[in-house]
């Protein structure tokens, strides 16, 4: 029950992030950036998250039109020398309400960079990505 709460609660963050943008109280930023076609097919983002015990990051992918193509959010950022990647895709079809969301740890005032891109099924080629730097 409390991680269907805090799955519910995370969703709404996000809903929230993605159509508010406004900023927590941490040190970290909250970033947006969109897919470069011209009406954006994707969005990216990236924020700190505080809800209880959770004090994490979450960056999330939003697909935006009914193109046939998906979103795919990746973040990447240095630790001990190492880059680390991870990723996210909103593979469900555009719906601007409903994202996909993953959260991670990450070392308070790092730099992390996150991209977005449009692909064509779960192999695609990337297409027409941005991307912009965030601190976690």
């Amino acid at each position: 029950m409390r991680t269907a709460l805090r799955t519910a609660t995370l969703a709404g963050t996000a809903l929230l992030a993605f159509t508010a943008m406004s900023t927590s109280a941490s040190a970290g930023t909250t970033v947006s950036v969109n897919t470069t076609d011209s009406t954006p097919g994707g969005t990216g983002i990236f924020w700190h998250y505080i809800d209880g015990d959770i004090n994490t990051e979450a960056f999330g992918a939003r697909d935006n039109q009914a193109d046939g193509l998906r979103a795919i959010t990746t973040i990447t950022w240095r630790s001990g020398g190492a880059l680390v990647t991870r990723t996210v895709e909103d593979a469900n079809g555009a719906n601007p309400v409903e994202s996909e969301i993953k959260t991670v740890k990450i070392p308070e005032g790092t730099d992390v960079t996150i991209q977005v891109c449009l692909k064509d099924g779960p192999n695609g080629r990337h297409r027409f990505c941005d991307h912009k730097v965030a601190k976690a």
